[in-house]
């Protein structure tokens, strides 16, 4: 049975309603105001890739701006948000990777980030009539896997693909993650 992981991508901007990506953008984008500064000093650039295309280390602002929300992401006790299985049951990420898709320090509503949540693996067990079907193996209260049927939809994706046959494992990444 092939083994996977799937990514699910929440893109936040300034029309965000919740209350968890309204404190993401919000706090993501002073911090972003706040760290562009040193790759800016003269204030002659507005934009992350502004920065970038004339210092390559303001790159780094995905990862630096990212801590400003880690207590966010560590309030949502690894289950991803908006994303559902066909009945309601939430799922669960492992890890995550946030990205400012783009930003501008005189325009707050330019700002955009995104945080693409990495699941735990799972058992698939079929792709159906647009929708994945999986066992759940992170949940350990009983000795019986979680089934849960995923809709396909935007911003879904099989991320890494292990296929076991009992004599060899051979693994192959469907989609890189670049952060």
């Amino acid at each position: 049975m092939p083994i996977i992981k799937i990514a699910f991508r929440q893109i936040i901007d300034f029309k965000s309603v919740s209350e968890f990506e309204r404190n993401v953008f919000k706090d993501s984008f002073s911090e972003f105001y706040l760290q562009a500064q040193a790759y800016n000093p003269d204030r002659k650039f507005k934009t992350l890739h502004e920065l970038i295309e004339h210092n390559p280390k303001a790159n780094s602002l995905h990862y630096k701006v990212g801590f400003s929300i880690a207590l966010y992401i560590q309030g949502l006790k690894n289950i991803i948000p908006t994303l559902e299985d066909s009945i309601g049951r939430a799922l669960s990420f492992q890890d995550h990777h946030f990205e400012i898709l783009h930003s501008d320090v005189t325009n707050r509503a330019a700002h955009m980030v995104a945080i693409t949540y990495i699941s735990n693996s799972m058992n698939l067990v079929a792709i159906s009539g647009g929708y994945l079907i999986v066992n759940d193996t992170s949940r350990k209260e009983t000795k019986q896997h979680l089934t849960l049927t995923i809709p396909l939809q935007q911003n879904l994706s099989i991320v890494e693909w292990s296929q076991t046959d009992g004599t060899h494992n051979e693994k192959y990444e469907v989609e890189k993650q670049n952060n």
